[in-house]
């Protein structure tokens, strides 16, 4: 009973900070949880817990647990590990693209390039992430996709921010065009290298927009 009341206070924390109900830096006061919630501290505090090993949010000395803030030396850290990562799995994919469907990755492709064209920012984002989770799929590490999937919510958090006004959609694009590109050749150091220069090209994209705006 207590897992699964655990589990519930989880998943309610979990989609109160990622539908914005509760917002970077808001404190989360055990109390009112447990009133809120009508549960008792003990499965409010180990939801707290895994929601801080999952970066949900941090424990303050002080304040106690609070929704994570998403800094700029957060997000260069975290674009860092991505790019190291991203690049990997271009390169494992690459070399098992006999044993893969590409045009799967090239669907994705081709609705982000029609969505371009068309300056549809909504539909162009979805296929965008849709490619991304095409590669994940076909990755035989599993370590790598877990590391990305976990890295993937604050990332998102932010892009979904700048991308309809900052990032430039036909430079990236025109990136995911040649990492698929290189996919499709077996060419797995080039398809690391494509990975990894549009990983460092949306980093600093991101920094500067966060810096230009004052996004945090």
């Amino acid at each position: 009973m207590k897992t699964a009341r655990t589990t519930v206070a989880y998943e309610i924390i979990k989609n109160a900070i990622n539908s914005g109900e509760i917002t970077p830096g808001a404190q989360l006061v055990e109390a009112s949880l447990c009133e809120k919630l009508d549960m008792s501290r003990t499965p409010i505090r180990e939801a707290l817990n895994k929601l801080e090993a999952e970066g949900y949010v941090e424990y303050s000395a002080g304040r106690g647990f609070v929704a994570t803030v998403y800094t700029v030396d957060k997000i260069r850290m975290i674009y860092e590990k991505i790019e190291a990562i991203e690049g990997m799995l271009a390169y494992l994919v690459a070399e098992d693209r006999d044993n893969i469907n590409l045009s799967l990755i090239e669907e994705a492709l081709l609705d982000m390039e029609k969505a371009l064209q068309e300056k549809n920012w909504t539909v162009w984002s979805e296929a965008d992430s849709r490619y991304h989770r095409v590669l994940y799929s076909f990755c035989r590490n599993e370590y790598i996709v877990k590391d990305l999937e976990f890295l993937a919510r604050p990332s998102k958090h932010v892009r979904d921010i700048i991308t309809t006004i900052y990032l430039d959609k036909a430079e990236s694009t025109k990136a995911h065009r040649a990492m698929y590109e290189a996919i499709k050749r077996g060419d797995c150091a080039c398809a690391r290298e494509e990975a990894q220069n549009h990983f460092r090209w949306v980093r600093e994209q991101t920094i500067a927009c966060m810096r230009q705006f004052n996004i945090s």
